[in-house]
């Protein structure tokens, strides 16, 4: 091996090792770049319009357990309260 064919070799692959970082650096900086905010109130929106129609259900369901509980529960409490402070 000839010390110039060695050279020429290493300094090939320090250039390319440099636009791979190159690359990388530009990728990072334009992620971070981008309004994250958007991104998270997109995703709140989709996620929020389900989960109200999910939150109903479960109300209604907890709503129709309530009026059933059982004498003595903290359920029945709750429903002794409610009407003492409808009537009052």
């Amino acid at each position: 091996f000839s010390s110039a064919t060695t050279i020429d070799t290493l300094t090939e692959k320090a250039e390319k090792k440099k636009q791979k970082r190159g690359e990388r650096a530009e990728r990072i900086n334009a992620m971070a770049q981008t309004n994250t905010k958007s991104i998270k109130e997109s995703a709140k929106k989709n996620v929020s319009a389900e989960s109200e129609k999910e939150k109903e259900k479960k109300l209604e369901q907890a709503r129709k357990n309530a009026s059933n509980a059982k004498s003595g529960s903290l359920a029945a409490k709750a429903n002794m309260v409610k009407k003492f402070n409808e009537n009052n």
